[in-house]
């Protein structure tokens, strides 16, 4: 399946910098994974709850669409 545009994945971080989730703000080093949201040029980092919550969300949500298309499963 063909990633769509804005979908977020993962990288290893180009620069430092801190997390985009306000609750977590955790310092992100050069070279660390973390999970790239082009849409919004955001990114949140490898930890709980941050970047692997988040990809939970984004696998279930695969799933759902892979399982149902516009609200009827195939």
């Amino acid at each position: 399946m063909a990633r769509r545009s804005n979908a977020p994945y993962w990288i290893k971080a180009h620069y430092g910098g801190k997390c985009s989730n306000p609750k977590c703000g955790r310092p992100v080093k050069k070279g660390e994974e973390i999970l790239y949201y082009p849409g919004t040029r955001t990114f949140l980092c490898s930890y709980e709850p941050c970047g692997q919550q988040a990809q939970r969300d984004i696998d279930a949500e695969k799933q759902d669409e892979e399982t149902y298309h516009y609200g009827q499963p195939f």
